[in-house]
Parts: structure tokens; C-alpha cells; sequence
């Protein structure tokens, strides 16, 4: 995935766990995003993504 899709997919994930009334579904949905995130700053960190 690029950058923008990476960062699509984060927002996407925060922006559904807000809206979800269930919190062990919220839950499991923010882990997810966390894991996007956190693949987002390895990939940046190893040089991946360029301006």
C-alpha cells in the first residue's frame, strides 16, 4: 500500500471504532488502526515513502 492508502485506512479504522457503540468492537477496530500506525512509521523510518 502507498503512504495515502496507509493513511486512509488509519482514519478510516479511528473514525468507525468512534462511532461503534460496542466496546469490545471499538476495541479490536482501534487495534487494528494502532497496527496501521504503527506500519506507517516503520515504513517511514526504513526510508519507504518519499516526497
Amino acid at each position: 500500500m502507498t503512504l495515502e492508502q496507509l493513511q486512509r485506512r488509519y482514519h478510516w479504522l479511528k473514525y468507525e471504532a468512534d462511532f461503534i457503540a460496542d466496546a469490545q468492537q471499538a476495541s479490536v477496530i482501534t487495534e487494528q488502526a494502532n497496527q496501521v500506525m504503527a506500519e506507517i512509521k516503520q515504513r517511514l523510518a526504513a526510508g519507504e515513502f518519499s516526497n
